[in-house]
């Protein structure tokens, strides 16, 4: 239905965002032949390419780094005794991605963390994402 409707909504210049469910290979074609960017949420839907995304990032995180092609952002919310941090990284997709030809254009891999803070309670709730739009993009920005 997605790119369907991305047939006769015109999104040129436009991010496409979908839940997992709508993560798709033929929604990344359809956006980009549309002229459009696509950011998908990674979940069990593709569970080899989520493995892979999560191994990157946890591989990065451990080498500290120092020489991937990457960008970072956070955005700190405090009110209400809740404080909650946002942090998105975003790295560039490697050749050997699981599957990086099918998705059309496939550019990076990103990751968002937040993690809340509550009446002394923490929880920390990490996403993945593909996408076509490049490591330095603003939409990445805080």
């Amino acid at each position: 239905m997605i790119p369907e409707l991305l047939e006769v909504s015109n999104p040129t210049g436009a991010v496409v965002t979908t839940d997992a469910m709508g993560t798709q290979k033929q929604v990344a074609w359809a956006a980009r032949e549309h002229h459009a960017h696509y950011l998908l949420a990674l979940k069990d839907n593709h569970p080899t390419l989520l493995q892979d995304a999560t191994w990157l990032f946890d591989h990065e995180d451990a080498a500290g780094w120092e020489t991937a092609e990457h960008s970072y952002a956070k955005t700190v919310d405090q009110a209400h005794g809740r404080h909650e941090l946002r942090e998105c990284w975003v790295l560039a997709a490697p050749e050997l991605l699981y599957e990086r030809e099918a998705w059309r254009d496939l550019a990076t891999v990103v990751r968002v963390r937040s993690t809340r803070s509550s009446g002394g309670n923490t929880t920390e709730q990490r996403r993945h994402f593909v996408s076509s739009l490049p490591v330095a993009h603003e939409s990445f920005s805080g």
